[in-house]
């Protein structure tokens, strides 16, 4: 997965707007395949990944935490429910 950081510039974030886009193309997904046991382990390392990166930038004050969240939420289900049409 390729990371976007956002930058900010004067109190500005002006890259939101590619940030949420590149976002919006991310899902999480196991493929399926193999023991059980590696979906857990597999969708465990996710999310733990997304939580220790977004909390890096949360209090490095590069994102806002409302904003880790938001995306997180995207990538971690609000992207699958869109592609998939599960409402």
């Amino acid at each position: 997965m390729r990371v976007v950081r956002v930058l900010r510039v004067g109190g500005e974030d002006p890259l939101v707007d590619v940030v949420d886009e590149r976002s919006a193309k991310v899902l999480y997904s196991s493929d399926a395949w193999g023991p059980a046991e590696l979906h857990y382990l597999g969708a465990r390392l996710w999310r733990d990944g997304l939580a220790s990166v977004f909390g890096r930038w949360v209090s490095a004050d590069e994102w806002s935490q409302a904003d880790a969240i938001r995306i997180a939420e995207m990538m971690c289900s609000a992207n699958a429910r869109r592609v998939y049409g599960l409402h």
